[in-house]
């Protein structure tokens, strides 16, 4: 394996996040909620996962100790659209501090149920998702970080490399929410644009084993030149089933987190996450120290970098042209 070293970069002017030579001890107990449409609350803790690892290491240092002076409330709407709503109004009914929240749709069902308690969020295309006002001064009760709403076109350059020339058809695997939302819709027109038409079929609740089956299935029978893959915690949390059954079907992939590429897929194209999760940590405590969210602006995620795992390529009988090879941050051989 070799790779390129990175350092993590956010718009605007800070590249990275400040470290205080002492940090100030919390006076105070305090309450956080982490709310996520999908996904175990299991591994949103300091052992289920290495970027919450950071999330909670970063709060500690800052003062924060989950059973000392932080309680904090885990809640998922698994997946299921039709608890979403319900989800947001239980993480309310906690009365948080600050709420971390993940992903467009529950936090645009948080923003519904409260303009008071402050919330972080990691989404997509916030001002499109009118959860802010504008990036610099998001003016009400929520700020985070953003992906660039443009990714899925830069998901479909690089796949277009590892396609044949003459292709026309490129699997997209999200739910039905995702294949909605405004990324689809640009996604869409820049594939139109090329000669591409995205197929599905969209996954629908509940996200089980067996629906990602069924829709793979038949997102493989149409015989797609490519498969793009969601940025989502219903697919993440299905990481081994969809790496598995693309493999086998022998489709070029590109896939929206190291995670998968890390685990036997083809390839990612992915943000910095660790930065993104130091930072959550950052803002979470800016928040409790009396920030106002509407004047803490929203970051833009303009770092991404490219993991090929080499291997599985070559399982696959597939040939990475150099021109891409030149441009991965990391392979895996």
């Amino acid at each position: 394996m070799r790779r390129r070293e990175f350092i993590g970069l956010l718009s605007g002017a800070v590249a990275t996040w400040p470290i205080p030579l002492h940090a100030q001890q919390p006076r105070k107990n305090y309450r956080l909620a982490i709310v996520a449409q999908a996904g175990s609350p299991d591994l949103w803790t300091m052992e289920g996962s290495p970027f919450f690892r950071i999330f909670f290491e970063e709060l500690r240092r800052r003062g924060y100790e989950e059973g000392r002076n932080l309680v904090v409330d885990r809640l998922s709407g698994d997946g299921r659209p039709e608890r979403y709503a319900q989800v947001a109004r239980d993480a309310v009914d906690r009365n948080p501090d600050v709420i971390f929240a993940i992903t467009n749709t529950i936090t645009q069902r948080l923003k519904e149920a409260t303009t008071l308690i402050p919330i972080v969020a990691l989404v997509g295309d916030p001002v499109g998702y009118k959860l802010a006002e504008s990036l610099a001064r998001p003016g009400g009760n929520i700020t985070g970080f953003s992906m660039q709403p443009e990714i899925h076109g830069k998901y479909l350059d690089i796949l277009r490399e590892l396609m044949k020339p003459a292709s026309k058809r490129v699997g997209y695997l999200a739910t039905t929410a995702g294949w909605e939302s405004l990324w689809v819709l640009r996604l869409k027109e820049i594939a139109s644009g090329v000669g591409i038409s995205l197929v599905g079929p969209p996954l629908r609740g509940p996200y089980t084993e067996d629906e990602y089956r069924r829709v793979l299935t038949e997102m493989i029978a149409s015989e797609p030149d490519g498969i793009i893959v969601e940025t989502s915690w219903e697919n993440l949390s299905h990481l081994e089933v969809i790496v598995e059954t693309i493999t086998r079907a022998r489709i070029p992939v590109i896939y929206p987190q190291a995670d998968y590429a890390k685990r036997g897929g083809l390839m990612a194209y992915a943000n910095d996450r660790p930065a993104i999760y130091h930072g959550a940590a950052d803002y979470v405590d800016r928040i409790l120290k009396g920030a106002n969210p509407a004047e803490l602006p929203f970051y833009e995620n303009l770092k991404y970098y490219l993991i090929i795992n080499l291997k599985t390529a070559r399982e696959i009988g597939l040939t990475i042209p150099e021109v891409l090879f030149a441009r991965a941050d990391e392979v895996i051989e």
